[in-house]
């Protein structure tokens, strides 16, 4: 892939969407919010460099930097190693964190059939450490933290360095976890429309992170739930699935316009479900 097809396809696929909301939000909150609200306009490339949607942002910073090390390393290994250990230890730009999670899906896919053949073993592991990794998981470990400090003297910072493995293992291995446990599914479903419909609303992904930002933005996350645990965990996951069922039907009737499909989920070809 050429580095000027990658930039127009990655550029299409993750920053038109982020552009498009930008403007819509813009326009609703300057035009209608801020009219019956107290609320002050927004400055639009103040609002387009931050606000939300942010990952998509990161993700298409993230996957230039992958591009351009497999480019220059030629070594899977090296390209997903050196740049990501760097940038993690002598930054704190939280656009980074996304990096490691980017190759390990690179990896995961490259090796699915060698790595997932037998599932359990995936499957077994990736819970033993998912548990392990979060028995030292703090609340506060969300936070960006820099491990190598270059102020007065050069100073490795150890706490940090475990906090950055600890957040890491946990992603890791949750998410070989689930690959694992929907793999012994899928081999236990063997067809269907049940199985037609995960495969759907699987490649539906990136669509369904656009829509839900639409609805949160546009007044879902107004509706605040209160339940005390341990109902709060049934009452969300209950919560979580029928946004999931709401945000995967909007995907589908936005994508069966070429226009509102490019535009607001970045499918620069029109195929029915592929992101």
């Amino acid at each position: 892939m050429s580095p000027l097809y990658f930039l127009k396809r990655r550029s299409i696929q993750l920053l038109l969407p982020t552009l498009t909301f930008s403007i819509l939000f813009i326009l609703f909150h300057n035009i209608i919010y801020t009219r019956f609200t107290d609320k002050d306009s927004i400055n639009f490339f103040a609002y387009l460099s931050g606000g939300w949607m942010w990952f998509l942002k990161y993700l298409f910073i993230c996957a230039v930097i992958a591009y351009a090390s497999k480019k220059i390393f030629r070594n899977d290994i090296l390209a997903a190693s050196l740049p990501t250990i760097l940038l993690i230890i002598l930054t704190r730009t939280t656009i980074f964190r996304l990096l490691p999670f980017l190759w390990l899906g690179y990896f995961l896919h490259k090796y699915n059939d060698r790595l997932f053949r037998r599932p359990l073993v995936p499957l077994i592991g990736g819970l033993i450490f998912f548990i392990f990794f979060l028995i030292f998981w703090k609340g506060d470990y969300d936070a960006t933290y820099r491990i190598i400090f270059f102020k007065d003297a050069v100073r490795f910072d150890m706490q940090n360095f475990i906090i950055t493995l600890i957040r890491l293992g946990v992603g890791a291995a949750g998410s070989i976890f689930f690959i694992a446990l929907f793999k012994i599914l899928l081999e236990r479903i063997k067809g269907g429309k049940l199985l037609q419909l995960c495969s759907e609303t699987g490649r539906n992904t990136l669509g369904i992170y656009c829509i839900q930002i639409y609805l949160l933005e546009f007044g879902l996350e107004h509706i605040a739930f209160r339940f005390n645990f341990p109902g709060a965990v049934v009452a969300q996951l209950v919560y979580a699935i029928i946004v999931l069922i709401l945000c995967d039907a909007l995907v589908r009737l936005v994508n069966k316009n070429k226009w509102t499909a490019l535009f607001m989920l970045g499918r620069w070809t029109h195929k029915s479900q592929t992101n």
